[in-house]
């Protein structure tokens, strides 16, 4: 998916360090689409790791779970949801 969304996005037509108003136009259509792609697939990471904490049932299967998705923590929504589980597993 996220390669789907990069090769779209790279594949413009139209030169992008012009800066006249009708390339500025599409250039700005289109990276609202990369951005809208990068939040849904975010969106299903968060999922992915909300799903896998729940399956996952010891402490140190969660905190490596954690571990293996650190470097994806600054993206928002993957961070909210990694910060939800995070306090849950502390208040356990």
């Amino acid at each position: 998916m996220f390669e789907d969304t990069m090769r779209t996005f790279t594949a413009v037509e139209y030169d992008v360090m012009n800066v006249e108003t009708d390339t500025r136009t599409m250039f700005y259509k289109d990276f609202n689409k990369f951005k809208n792609s990068m939040k849904h697939i975010d969106k299903r990471v968060a999922s992915v790791i909300s799903q896998s904490f729940e399956d996952n049932t010891t402490f140190s299967s969660r905190f490596k779970l954690f571990e293996m998705f650190d470097e994806l923590i600054y993206r928002t929504k993957i961070e909210e949801e990694i910060t939800k589980k995070y306090f849950s597993l502390l208040d356990a």
